[in-house]
């Protein structure tokens, strides 16, 4: 069983205490940027995203009971950081990508840094281009990409499928539109494709 927790009692209860902690969250989030920006430790919004969904499914799956949704938050957050700190988050690399490259000329470092290099790049241009909620949404599909669904999302976020996809699916045509010079990275698995 190692270090993760065996999903405990994924009930209907545990599923409203984890959607009721999700909107507290929606309605908080600046707060809480506040909060973890005064805390001394790094801010980094894709660990601010994976720290939600950490509490989200600890609650939702592990019926973990928060008594301050605060205090549990910024614990999640360093918790989050420290374990980003631990382990390099490195691309995901297509084994198609890397063949087209030439033997001789492929390092596999600076595959790694362009690889990291577009998924800022992407991931800023959605923030600059898209709302919070599109955002958040495809953080959220990204972070949890290949293991991720419309339906999965659905079910965690507590909205109908049919608000997720057109969002999803605007976004995705339009980092290949804006992106095209880099479709191979893009399609290998850097934002989930």
């Amino acid at each position: 069983m190692g270090r993760r927790k065996e999903l405990i009692d994924a009930s209907p209860e545990n599923e409203a205490k984890a959607r009721a902690f999700m909107s507290w969250y929606a309605a908080n989030m600046d707060r809480l940027r506040h909060y973890v920006r005064g805390s001394g430790l790094e801010y980094d919004e894709d660990l601010f995203t994976d720290a939600f969904l950490r509490a989200y499914d600890a609650i939702g799956r592990r019926g973990t009971s928060v008594k301050d949704n605060v205090g549990y938050f910024l614990q999640t957050y360093r918790a989050t950081f420290l374990d980003s700190k631990k382990t390099p988050i490195v691309g995901k690399v297509d084994e198609r990508v890397v063949a087209n490259l030439p033997a001789s000329d492929f390092d596999s470092d600076t595959y790694e840094e362009v690889v990291e290099t577009i998924n800022t790049e992407v991931l800023e241009y959605v923030r600059e281009s898209y709302d919070e909620v599109a955002v958040s949404l495809f953080e959220i599909y990204v972070g949890l990409s290949p293991d991720i669904s419309y339906k999965r999302m659905s079910n965690i976020l507590g909205i109908p499928a049919t608000k997720i996809w057109p969002v999803i699916g605007q976004i995705k045509k339009d980092l290949v539109k804006r992106f095209d010079d880099r479709r191979d990275f893009l399609l290998s698995g850097v934002v989930g494709f």
